[in-house]
């Protein structure tokens, strides 16, 4: 898309792909222009190539849409809610309800679609209408289990031949060939001699991270970790030495945002803040 050309858009935005250059449109029903055609379509701008990012993007083949893909939106359903029931989604259904939303028992006829577990609402996505909103953005597995981010990377470095310094070292060890090349790493390229972390990839809040000293049994017995925990996926990371402190202290920044629409994209976010560990580091 050119992005240059991108402005804020208070109608329904449809795109519509036919043989020739792919364009995106709006839909405006209190248009009079003479282009516009029956249906209020008027042409904004035109997609150029489509934009990089540092991840594997699959080919996408040809579309031909046979009609406008926005629906209208039943008026019954302005105000329904479907809530897929987990403790994790009460807060936001008594929030909905005080804001005068009324719960429904068919996803098919709510307007907000909320779910805790990301799988329920991406087995529905085939069959939702334009009008409907949920609270998952598809594949986002692809960033969350540290797995897929490692593997994503190495796919990238792959395909274009550029190394991503901010990955450091990283072997698959639910991979047999990725469990031999670590070994070779260990036993053949000194790698006994530096500090790794053993990581289990779909936890979070620090769970399952096991800290791997240079020389330790720990290390020395990793291949023995993972044969005698055949179900659980593992991967180990090279521990990136001599970083920066603060105050002698290690640190992280956490920004938070929101993807309010990916079509147009508009990301909302604050400026975040700072966790400071609550002892000097000592490497």
């Amino acid at each position: 898309v050119n992005y240059d050309h991108c402005a804020w858009m208070k109608n329904n935005v449809v795109n519509l792909v036919g043989n020739e250059t792919p364009k995106k449109y709006v839909r405006n029903s209190n248009s009079n222009n003479d282009n516009d055609d029956e249906n209020g379509v008027v042409p904004i701008l035109s997609i150029k190539t489509p934009p990089q990012f540092y991840a594997y993007q699959p080919k996408l083949s040809p579309m031909y849409a046979s009609k406008i893909l926005f629906t209208d939106m039943p008026a019954t359903s302005r105000n329904l809610f479907y809530a897929h029931m987990s403790k994790m989604c009460h807060p936001m259904i008594r929030a909905l309800r005080e804001q005068g939303w009324k719960q429904t028992h068919n996803w098919k006829e709510a307007r907000l679609i909320y779910a805790y577990s990301r799988g329920i609402v991406e087995a529905w996505l085939p069959e939702l209408a334009s009008w409907q909103r949920y609270n998952h953005i598809p594949n986002t597995r692809a960033w969350n289990h540290k797995d897929n981010f490692a593997n994503g990377f190495r796919r990238y470095e792959s395909l274009t031949g550029i190394r991503p310094y901010f990955v450091p070292e990283t072997f698959d060890l639910t991979r047999e060939k990725e469990v031999e090349k670590f070994r070779k790493k260990l036993y053949e390229e000194n790698g006994l001699s530096r500090p790794w972390v053993l990581k289990v990839p779909n936890m979070n809040q620090g769970k399952g991270v096991f800290m791997l000293g240079p020389n330790s049994d720990g290390l020395k017995g990793v291949f023995d970790t993972i044969k005698k925990n055949e179900d659980t996926r593992y991967i180990i990371q090279q521990y990136i030495c001599n970083e920066m402190t603060w105050n002698k202290r290690k640190f992280d920044v956490r920004v938070f945002w929101l993807v309010a629409s990916l079509d147009p994209l508009i990301v909302l976010y604050q400026d975040g803040y700072v966790r400071i560990g609550n002892g000097e580091y000592d490497e």
